[in-house]
């Protein structure tokens, strides 16, 4: 699904579909735009509806490209650097894991 959205969106088609991997996947997780449970096509599906019309397919490349990067560096599996977020004052998960800290 990853591949069929990359060639879609990068080839002279430049058809609007979102691309997900796993990085992208966990931020929109934990940014709350996706339930905790959704999987990649359910993610692709969501996004891609949402903003059809509204962008096309350099702009999903773009999307995909700045959720990869945030979620290789700053919101990683193994523990976000939820302070270094340029979403730290819109998510959830950055929300719970300030009120983990003061206990």
């Amino acid at each position: 699904r990853k591949v069929s959205a990359s060639t879609l969106n990068g080839s002279t088609l430049a058809m609007p579909v979102m691309i997900v991997d796993t990085h992208a996947l966990r931020v929109l997780r934990r940014i709350g735009l996706l339930t905790a449970n959704a999987d990649y096509r359910a993610a692709s599906e969501a996004v891609t509806e949402a903003m059809t019309g509204r962008w096309d397919g350099a702009d999903f490349l773009l999307f995909h490209a700045i959720l990869k990067r945030l979620g290789q560096t700053i919101c990683r599996h193994e523990q976000p650097i939820c302070v270094a977020c340029p979403m730290v004052d819109d998510c959830p998960t950055a929300l719970r894991v300030r009120k983990m800290s003061l206990i």
